[in-house]
């Protein structure tokens, strides 16, 4: 069986090296720094979030597309079905989390008007 760890490694290692924000900033690197202001923090943290965000659902589609797999491929094997079940649920509470974490910042900004 293909180890999980060395997949997602490759995963991540692939998504850290074609990612659209690590080619501005080794660009930057060398010029100037990237935040020479005050204000230009939260945009810089709202980027950086987004990106997390955008990572996880791209993370949180394999693990149910990998699923999937397991559970088509496990040829009535009662652990490989229960291990399938399990990573199909902790991926929709892992997704529910962080729709109801970027519901709670939509809710959050609107309450204090900006």
């Amino acid at each position: 069986m293909y180890n999980m760890r060395k997949f997602f490694k490759k995963i991540v290692d692939g998504l850290v090296f074609f990612s659209p924000l690590a080619f501005p900033l080794f660009a930057k690197a060398q010029d100037e720094p990237l935040i020479t202001d005050v204000d230009q923090i939260q945009p810089a943290v709202e980027k950086i979030v987004t990106y997390m965000y955008n990572i996880f659902w791209v993370v949180a589609v394999g693990f149910i597309v990998w699923a999937a797999f397991l559970y088509l491929t496990a040829g009535g094997s009662e652990e490989k079905v229960e291990k399938a079940k399990k990573y199909i649920l902790y991926a929709v509470i892992s997704a529910a989390i962080v729709l109801l974490a970027n519901g709670i910042k939509a809710i959050i900004t609107s309450l204090l008007g900006s």
